[in-house]
């Protein structure tokens, strides 16, 4: 398989920076140009617009929602300043309102696009208002330079866009697939290893599963993109979730060979050399995705299929009958790992070549039908902090005219939405927040420092708009590096707006420097207060949540209630394990939590494999009803692990508690047991289709499920969430 590993300085990143830096110079020409009054607005939409990472179409359908939602706020904020300026109850109260369904749609971004212009409508309305506040008879010229600046803004994006094309998301995406494949066989490979040397876990196996972990999520992120921009993005959502699919089912059987207790030195020399084979095999699965030098699918999977026969043919006569019961056990579990993952490899044959398809066949193939969305209380929450603060903010800037006013009110609620959104992004949300604020005040001194030395030569031309285009270049390539939306991002962004509201044809007063640059601290200041005391959002408290609603959903499959569609459970049961690896990811703050983030790396892929194991018990369950005996055995099975389940929750939801998980020896015993006696009496008890006896690979199925279960019990023991399960960390 050819390497994906991108360079260093990956090209995408620099075109993205490329346009960033010239569409800014571009718009501040432009409105100097026309003798606009606010030209630093200019290169502030520029930098808005261009700070996630751009798609087909995703700059013009920005530029849209923009135009609509600047439209929207201008006239707005005219209406409020004009009317009812002097009625302050009345006026906050409807601010408040606006900003609160502002905030609250703007946590629908993720998974649509038109929320943005409910973005930009509270964006305007407060630029507006905490401009004109002081200035009422001037509300309407305000409003009209503000959207006026904004379309000299998006202009300069959609001129300089084109020039330098436009990135793909279907290649990204087949660049992160055939990357995440590579290392798979990487970690499958090293997992093997370790088996044959009976290491057992190692360091490298952590670090691959890790790397693994951060392609899936990162294919996530480029699925959400596909949701929001449907349109632009041509090609088949569902073509696209089934790879997504297949590459996580294929790290959970990846993964399950780590959990094995194989040990080599017992199998005889003919299961050996079956093993090895089935890896060899594997091998040239993993090299068909790349479609380098692909062989027929069907003849791997004839080789693999005489090798599965092979097996079945072994047990049916007793020849593994030599084999303790445990070692049995692990070696049935290894195998049914490899041929799952030889399905999945199949499914994924020749990768490049299937998305070419798709691409060709399913331009604008039909999208699934979206779920019918409800209020959700988080949402509501984040509204409440973005309308309060906001009005705490123009609250200050009415009565206390502080410096640097009309800053402060967009920096207090972009400093709520850009910390409340941004743990699925790969943010750390509000944790450490008021170490972050008071990092950003530090820098904003350094910033002014240097503006100082700076200003005198601004008045150049040529100098200050080199100044900007380095300053702009510098935001847009490490934006584009940075997942989700960090709070450096938005102190760069009212960086540029001091710097390019500088009237540097005459002598710059030191005061208005350090007014403007103590308006956005300001801000920042009651944005990250408001968010962070009320209702924060923290990763360890994501875990909590996220944890409590896995087991939840184990338990509901488990119990197979007929009420309950298992389709809603089984969907939900695989897509959480990466949501509490989003939160993982940005757990790591200081040392400690960088020690448990490790312990909750090594217990993602163990839920995965639980996720998956239970999922094959219903069926099993389902199949042997008609044996009292086993269905009484079964039962009782499945309500010793809805108990354990129970237990697990209330783990992670109350860490406090001291009171220990229910043992599953007995149960793994029991099953160990039945498993003995099962292969002893094998030649007996032959399947009809010929196949290895079906009562031992399902008593199998059960053991497995309990190992894992227990593997995850003794992971989360070792975790000290007590010390950081409450709103520890500012």
């Amino acid at each position: 398989m050819n390497s994906t590993q991108k360079p260093v300085w990956d090209h995408f990143f620099i075109l993205h920076a490329l346009k960033t830096g010239l569409a800014g110079v571009l718009s501040l020409f432009v409105a100097q140009a026309l003798r606009l009054q606010y030209p630093e607005w200019a290169p502030f939409t520029v930098m808005v617009l261009m700070m996630v990472h751009p798609h087909p179409g995703s700059i013009a359908l920005k530029s849209l929602f923009r135009v609509i939602g600047t439209m929207v706020g201008a006239s707005l904020a005219v209406w409020l300043v004009s009317d009812y300026l002097s009625s302050p109850i009345l006026f906050l109260s409807v601010t408040f309102l606006i900003m609160w369904l502002a905030s609250y749609k703007v946590g629908q971004l993720s998974s649509a696009m038109a929320p943005y212009a409910y973005f930009l409508t509270g964006v305007t309305l407060i630029i507006v208002e905490s401009t004109a506040i002081d200035q009422p008879d001037n509300a309407w010229f305000v409003a009209l330079s503000r959207a006026e600046e904004t379309f000299v803004g998006i202009g300069a994006v959609l001129i300089i866009s084109p020039l330098f094309g436009v990135r793909q998301p279907r290649l990204e995406f087949q660049r992160l697939a055939l990357a995440a494949v590579d290392q798979l066989a990487q970690l499958a490979n090293a997992e093997l290893q370790n088996l044959k040397e009976g290491t057992g876990f190692s360091s490298q196996v952590l670090e691959g599963q890790t790397a693994v972990l951060r392609k899936l999520l990162t294919l996530d992120s480029l699925l959400l993109a596909e949701r929001r921009e449907s349109l632009y993005f041509n090609a088949d959502i569902a073509n696209l979730q089934q790879v997504r699919n297949s590459l996580r089912n294929l790290f959970q059987n990846v993964s399950e060979l780590t959990r094995l207790t194989l040990d080599w030195r017992v199998l005889n020399e003919p299961v050996q050399k079956q093993l090895q084979a089935g890896q060899d095999l594997l091998n040239h699965g993993f090299a068909n995705v790349g479609g380098a030098s692909a062989e027929d699918p069907s003849i791997l999977a004839a080789d693999f299929q005489r090798l599965d026969d092979e097996i079945n043919h072994w047990v049916r006569v007793g020849e593994l009958q030599e084999l303790p019961a445990d070692q049995l056990a692990a070696y049935l579990r290894c195998w049914k790992a490899f041929r799952r993952m030889q399905n999945e490899l199949v499914s994924l044959y020749d990768l490049p070549k299937q998305l070419q398809c798709s691409e060709q066949n399913t331009a604008l193939a039909s999208h699934p039908a979206k779920p019918k969305q409800k209020i959700d209380r988080r949402l509501v929450m984040v509204g409440i902090k973005g309308g309060l603060a906001t009005v705490v903010s123009l609250f200050l800037v009415r009565w206390l005219h502080p410096p640097g006013a009309t800053f402060m009110p967009v920096a207090a609620w972009l400093a709520v939405i850009f910390t409340s959104y941004q743990i699925p992004s790969g943010r750390p949300g509000h944790i450490r927040a008021f170490r972050n604020l008071l990092l950003m005040a530090l820098y904003g001194i350094v910033a002014v420092a240097g503006l100082l030395v700076l200003t005198p030569f601004l008045s150049n031309y040529w100098f200050m708009n080199l100044t900007l285009f380095c300053v702009l270049f510098a935001h847009g390539y490490f934006a584009s590096k940075t997942t989700g939306l960090a709070f450096w991002m938005l102190g760069t962004i009212f960086l540029v707006s001091i710097l390019v509201g500088l009237d540097t044809q005459k002598p710059v007063p030191f005061a208005d420097l350090v007014g403007s640059c103590l308006g956005v601290i300001t801000g920042f200041a009651v944005g990250v207060t408001v968010a962070r005391l009320l209702w924060p959002r923290l990763p360890q408290n994501e875990l909590k949540v996220a944890t409590g609603r896995f087991c939840d959903a184990a338990k509901l499959l488990l119990a197979d209630n007929p009420a309950v569609p298992m389709s809603t459970v089984t969907s939900a049961l695989s897509a959480l394990p990466l949501d509490i690896a989003r939160s993982t990811a940005v757990l790591g703050v200081n040392g400690f939590l960088r020690q448990e983030q490790v312990k909750w790396t090594r217990l993602i892929p163990v839920l995965m494999c639980v996720s998956a194991q239970l999922q094959r018990l219903t069926p099993i369950r389902s199949k042997l009803i008609d044996s009292q005996e086993l269905a009484l055995y079964l039962d009782s099975l499945h309500q010793d692990f809805r108990t354990w389940l129970d237990a697990l929750g209330r783990r992670f939801r109350q860490p406090d508690s001291r009171q220990s998980l229910p043992s599953l020896q007995g149960p793994i015993d029991q099953l160990k047991q039945r498993l003995e006696d099962l292969r002893v009496s094998a030649p007996s008890h032959q399947s009809l289709n010929g196949s290895a006896p079906e009562i031992l690979t399902d008593v199998h199925e059960y053991l497995v499920a309990a190992e894992l279960m227990r593997m995850c019990g003794d992971i989360t023991s070792s975790l000290r969430l007590a010390e950081y399960s409450g709103d520890y960390f500012l």
